[in-house]
């Protein structure tokens, strides 16, 4: 036995059973479990009535190690760890929308038209922008998002290609993705961009061809499921890139909430044999627009940990992979918004914070805008407008969104939504319960993770 020193709990833990009996403590600031055979009962009730002296020097080692016992004010280590992250000066993060335009009609979306294209002026001195800066920087990441970025097709193939090639030659690691909803993400295309290192993808599969066709209708093709399906196949069987990942998004609404078993089946039965294919669930919001307007009846927040639950738990049993937040680790849920080096540059070449504000009317549209880039590559910014963005006030964000013993906080670090927590100020976090839940289901119920320690 060993006294324990001055050891307490983490407040990033999360106490839970998996569905195994197992009593199971999850860790969200290490990312790491520790699960307890049954006949270590006693040991889990030493750590929850802090009965540290009790517990046996081996699993108190293994405990303190995963992050479950800790001497130290975490709350405020991860405050110091994530203005590292905000102002990072070794990554350079670019995010391109070719066109706000889309070949969808999706019942739930926010854009709207009249829509517009980037010319190629714009496009150059994107580049030109790049030549001259990324130097500054050991990586860049380039995103395409759109509306659908595959309907300047050649430009996005072009550009991902002069980038590479730009980092390659100042010797600057480089890699790329994009959100795009499949339907012109053909063999061939694939292929060129994945050959210049655009590698990740997230795909929104609205569930069973019924359903997806539904939500999702194409604005000539009553059927966009089978092309997308096919889209996927073809890169599946004919692209053989280890690094490559597609995460298949289903958006899930009051209307296609009983058709997320069948789609498991069907994501199984095509991809359950390509680590590279993954699922990630996502509730319909209200993202703003006329379309929810007429749709309300799809919002599905209130059904959102029945809905994890269900789907961490059919995807275990088929043998899905999930894409959950705790795959990644400490940081990765922080807003791209709210880290100095990440911009967005629109189609006009206007430069962005946030991809979620490009619609928005009077102050936030005029926030949202912080500069503009010239002919020259060169980045014109209003600091004073780019500051709102960045800066993190810690009292407040424990006293304004109860940030501090929040499970999720060591992902995201009180910013998921900096549009929300900093410019509007609604006072409420729309991630928290869904980033809880999220964990809960994934250690729950799914046994792909192998981050674990097993107490026998």
């Amino acid at each position: 036995m060993t006294k324990g020193g001055n050891m307490k709990k983490s407040i990033y833990n999360l106490y839970t059973e998996n569905k195994d009996g197992k009593r199971v403590i999850y860790n969200s600031y290490t990312g790491k479990q520790v699960r307890f055979e049954k006949e270590m009962e006693k040991e889990y009730k030493n750590i929850l009535n802090d009965n540290f002296h009790l517990i046996k020097k081996e699993h108190l080692d293994l405990l303190i190690s995963s992050g479950i016992l800790v001497d130290e004010d975490e709350f405020r280590e991860l405050n110091n760890f994530y203005n590292g992250i905000v102002f990072n000066q070794d990554f350079l993060e670019i995010t391109v929308l070719p066109t706000d335009a889309c070949n969808f009609r999706c019942v739930y979306c926010y854009q709207s038209g009249p829509y517009h294209n980037m010319n190629s002026d714009t496009a150059n001195s994107l580049l030109v922008f790049l030549e001259k800066n990324c130097r500054k920087y050991k990586r860049v990441l380039l995103g395409w998002f759109g509306g659908e970025p595959l309907l300047q097709k050649d430009m996005v193939i072009y550009m991902t290609e002069k980038a590479k090639e730009i980092c390659q030659k100042n010797g600057v690691a480089f890699v790329s993705r994009m959100s795009t909803n499949g339907y012109e993400l053909d063999l061939e295309t694939a292929k060129k961009l994945v050959k210049s290192s655009l590698l990740f993808y997230q795909i929104t599969i609205d569930g069973t061809k019924e359903t997806h066709n539904i939500q999702r209708p194409h604005i000539v093709n009553k059927d966009s499921y089978q092309k997308i399906m096919y889209n996927l196949i073809e890169i599946k069987n004919n692209i053989r890139a280890s690094q490559l990942s597609i995460a298949c998004r289903i958006n899930v609404s009051e209307r296609n909430y009983e058709a997320l078993n069948s789609f498991l089946d069907e994501f199984k039965k095509q991809f359950g044999d390509d680590v590279r294919f993954k699922v990630v669930v996502e509730p319909v919001h209200d993202w703003g627009g006329e379309n929810i307007e007429k749709n309300r009846d799809m919002i599905i927040d209130n059904k959102l940990h029945e809905i994890v639950k269900r789907f961490c738990e059919s995807a275990a049993e088929k043998g899905v992979q999930v894409l959950m937040p705790m795959d990644f680790g400490r940081g990765t849920l922080l807003c791209e918004a709210a880290r100095k080096n990440s911009l967005v540059f629109n189609y006009n070449g206007d430069l962005l914070k946030c991809t979620s504000a490009i619609y928005a009317e009077g102050a936030v549209r005029d926030i949202n805008r912080i500069g503009h880039i010239d002919k020259q590559g060169n980045c014109h910014i209003d600091e004073n407008l780019e500051k709102q963005w960045l800066k993190r006030d810690e009292d407040e964000t424990i006293e304004r969104y109860e940030c501090k013993d929040c499970i999720g906080y060591p992902l995201c670090g009180g910013s998921s939504c900096v549009l929300a927590t900093n410019i509007i100020r609604a006072g409420i976090c729309e991630n928290k319960q869904r980033i809880a839940d999220y964990i809960e289901g994934i250690v729950v119920y799914n046994d792909l993770t192998n981050n674990y320690i097993e107490i026998a």
